[in-house]
């Protein structure tokens, strides 16, 4: 009989053993995702070779965005530091709160590492929509980030990002700057001070969480109908870096209006820096492109990245790698820098410059 107990016990003992590291492994996977996911994606295991060294004597990092680089592991981000022959810098992900991808991205972090690349992440707070882009979304409203109703998933950002370790920024609620009131593109856009105040809430949040590793970028829309910046900034202690889209859209058929004439970069680039230094933070151009149609692009980025070279506080720039675009579906664009070789080789040439990394 004692030894029936002991048996009996011993079994006992095992199933609540096992129980415990079933439960241990459940919670690491449901709270702690990073760790989960670097069981299964071993870094030593992405096929990587560095090819280009940084030049540290330089100050402009470069990066790139590229549509769903996990899709190859990578390969796409891979193939354009051969393509431009340099190391990369930085990385552009897009996020949204209210999508598929809402859950911090874990699963970037092994290759984030391996290819020593710093996440650009532009954190969105709605469901994308692209048909009614501007249209209110009751449960993603600043007012609503503001107030708290989405705390809990931003401290599950916060965790996850405290946890990987490595540079993080955070690119909340980009180009909001329009006339107070006026929302373009974007829901969240023409309302200063909810802005502010959702902003302050989310970055109090990663601090309170000892995120330190993380910074945050301010990126206002400075053109294109945008209103008064200076009544969207959060204030120099709750801004890391500053950050603005510089995007020639050409000459499309049929549109009409400053948006559809050739744009050079001593507009795009020159005049939004100047409203934006005054703030003395570091600068990164954060999506640069252009559309091939109504001038000539090779001599577009020749004069763009001698520019951004001479301005002092830019620190990145970062190129957007599609060879199409589905709100202009029915246009022949390419926003590739490789587009043409003519191009290519006047970024390549470009990127030469010693301000360059």
């Amino acid at each position: 009989m004692k030894k029936q107990i002991l048996s009996l016990r011993a079994t006992t003992y095992m199933f609540i053993g096992v129980s415990i590291v079933l439960l241990a492994v459940a919670i690491k996977v449901i709270f702690f995702p990073s760790t989960a996911t670097q069981m299964l994606i071993n870094e030593a295991d992405i096929d990587y070779e560095k090819k280009y060294e940084i030049n540290l004597d330089g100050r402009i990092g470069l990066g790139v965005f590229t549509p769903s680089p996990l899709d190859e592991n990578f390969k796409s981000v891979i193939e354009f530091e051969d393509i431009i022959e340099k190391k990369l810098e930085y990385m552009l992900l897009f996020k949204s709160w209210g999508d598929q991808d809402s859950a911090f991205p874990v699963e970037y972090f092994p290759y984030l590492r391996k290819l020593e690349l710093t996440p650009v992440i532009t954190w969105e707070p709605w469901i994308r929509d692209f048909n009614h882009p501007e249209a209110i979304q009751k449960e993603y409203t600043l007012t609503r980030i503001a107030e708290g109703y989405h705390d809990d998933y931003v401290e599950s950002w916060a965790g996850g990002a405290k946890e990987e370790g490595i540079e993080i920024i955070i690119r909340f609620a980009h180009e909001m700057s329009t006339v107070e009131g006026e929302k373009t593109w974007y829901p969240w856009q023409g309302e200063p001070e909810e802005y502010i105040k959702a902003y302050k809430r989310i970055v109090n949040i990663f601090r309170e969480n000892e995120a330190w590793n993380v910074k945050f970028m301010w990126s206002p829309i400075i053109f294109h109908g945008a209103g008064d910046i200076n009544l969207y900034y959060p204030g120099n202690d709750y801004v890391d870096l500053i950050g603005f889209t510089s995007i020639n859209l050409g000459e499309i058929s049929g549109k009409k209006g400053e948006d559809y004439n050739w744009l050079g970069c001593d507009y795009i680039i020159t005049e939004q820096y100047k409203q934006v230094v005054k703030f003395s933070k570091p600068i990164i151009v954060t999506e640069l492109l252009s559309n091939d149609l109504g001038g000539d692009k090779a001599s577009w980025y020749s004069n763009c990245l001698t520019i951004a070279a001479s301005l002092q506080k830019v620190v990145g720039l970062i190129s957007v790698q599609i060879d199409s675009d589905f709100r202009w579906s029915q246009y022949e664009i390419d926003w590739r820098v490789d587009s043409t070789q003519e191009t290519l080789d006047a970024f390549k040439k470009g990127i030469k410059n010693k301000s360059y990394k």
